[in-house]
């Protein structure tokens, strides 16, 4: 069986390394807790499109499945002419983490 992409935020409680889960990135609302860039590729002046989370989710290149797994792919499915810009996405997480902060990523 496979299992949905989950990724757990910890961060540390004390100096002996306990931590507690602050944040769990799962199921239907993986995508909720995080910005979709939705421009163009301003930081490499690359080749790509970011898009919305709207039009990611259209496209097929992040979405969450009907068995709640969370997915991100590559568009390797659009022929793209050679001075056109392929679309991608890029997200950012909306929470901020301590320096320190354990992040455990279970990916299929």
């Amino acid at each position: 069986m496979k299992s949905p992409l989950t990724v757990l935020a910890l961060l540390p409680i004390q100096c002996l390394a306990q931590y507690s889960l602050v944040r769990d990135y799962s199921g239907s609302g993986f995508f909720d807790e995080w910005n979709f860039f939705g421009n163009a590729d301003n930081l490499t002046s690359g080749d790509l499109f970011y898009l919305d989370r709207s039009a990611a989710a259209s496209q097929k290149l992040a979405f969450v499945n009907d068995a709640g797994n969370a997915v991100v792919r590559v568009d390797n499915f659009t022929n793209v002419a050679l001075n056109d810009k392929r679309n991608s996405i890029r997200v950012e997480s909306k929470d901020l983490y301590d320096i320190g902060s354990l992040w455990i990523i279970d990916t299929v």
